[in-house]
């Protein structure tokens, strides 16, 4: 038995993010916005430089947020250089750190619904407001982040299906459809 590999079909639906928008797109328009957000997180640099040099006992909070900030820009990093160089492998720490999020996010939802709860023994309306508003806040922050997420999960599928597909002029010929064309030799035997 020999297996037919998949022909490749990089305008296939699930490669299509929102509005006909290609998920290769769709991630680097991901990877802008993160970017943006790193530039951002810069620029509170220059705060914590001016507090450090009033007092210098907060030094090691600036320590901290240097480090943080380096892994973010380094995993920031690494989802640019897998989208232009199209390696599917260096958007696994982007995928790794969304996936980590969605849990914590899980979590935190999990952990509003108790404290909703515990607030409505207290003051029932209180607590339902408190419930609605984390239900929502949540929902829409989980559906958010999963949607992002699916987004680099299909662009990462996107570039390892397309490296292990035929490309230039190999192409895969099952042994079931192989065919041997016989060719006379140039100087036949007397």
């Amino acid at each position: 038995m020999s297996q037919v590999q998949p022909q490749f079909d990089p305008n296939h639906p699930k490669y299509i993010c929102c509005c006909g928008c290609h998920v290769t797109t769709g991630a680097k328009i991901i990877a802008s916005l993160q970017t943006a957000g790193i530039i951002l997180i810069a620029l509170c640099f220059i705060p914590m430089i001016e507090q450090v040099i009033r007092q210098p006992h907060s030094t090691s909070a600036l320590v901290t947020f240097i480090c943080i900030f380096l892994i973010i820009t380094s995993i920031n990093g690494s989802l640019w250089y897998g989208l232009i160089k199209e390696r599917e492998g260096f958007l696994m720490p982007t995928l790794i750190c969304m996936g980590i999020y969605l849990i914590l996010l899980g979590i935190c939802a999990v952990l509003a619904l108790i404290y909703s709860i515990a607030i409505m023994f207290q003051s029932f309306a209180g607590g339902l407001i408190t419930l609605l508003m984390c239900s929502a806040y949540y929902s829409c922050e989980f559906a958010l982040q999963y949607w992002l997420f699916n987004i680099i999960q299909n662009s990462y599928d996107y570039f390892k299906h397309k490296r292990s597909s035929p490309t230039g002029g190999i192409i895969y010929i099952p042994q079931s459809q192989q065919v041997y064309i016989a060719v006379p030799k140039e100087n036949p035997e007397p």
